[in-house]
């Protein structure tokens, strides 16, 4: 039996594309707004970004992969952070790129900017294609 193809089936794929463009044209306008107003950037953020922030900035000046210690914050022994590496390495491949462009100082309020909407975006992507999947895609 052939299948019946409707106007309104055909419609589906095409909304569901807008509104997954419509979500990460969002994000990156939050973004836009969020590095136009960089004033506080710096100051909203919260001691685990700026920790996380000295540990990879330490990983590319030299510190070795495994080694997790922050002597930062007490100096000669250090603390020990439980974080992975895996994901300062994401924050390098944004920040690498960019303090090659602007400067390793002037890398910092970019990459706090770009990470961040980088892994909303990939979320949207993949909440959208699961949600398709699962529940077809007027759901999604």
């Amino acid at each position: 039996m052939p299948s019946v193809e409707t106007a309104n089936s055909r419609q589906i794929p095409g909304i569901y594309a807008a509104a997954v463009a419509l979500a990460l044209g969002l994000a990156i306008m939050n973004a836009v707004f969020a590095a136009v107003s960089t004033d506080n950037l710096l100051i909203a953020m919260d001691n685990d970004d700026v920790i996380r922030l000295h540990s990879v900035e330490n990983w590319l000046n030299g510190q070795g992969w495994y080694d997790m210690t922050l002597y930062r914050i007490l100096p000669h022994e250090g603390v020990s952070l439980h974080w992975s590496r895996y994901v300062d390495a994401g924050i390098a491949a944004v920040l690498v790129p960019v303090s090659a462009i602007v400067g390793a100082e002037a890398a910092r309020i970019p990459t706090l900017v770009i990470w961040p909407t980088l892994l909303l975006g990939g979320l949207i992507l993949l909440t959208g294609a699961f949600a398709r999947r699962a529940f077809g895609p007027v759901v999604a």
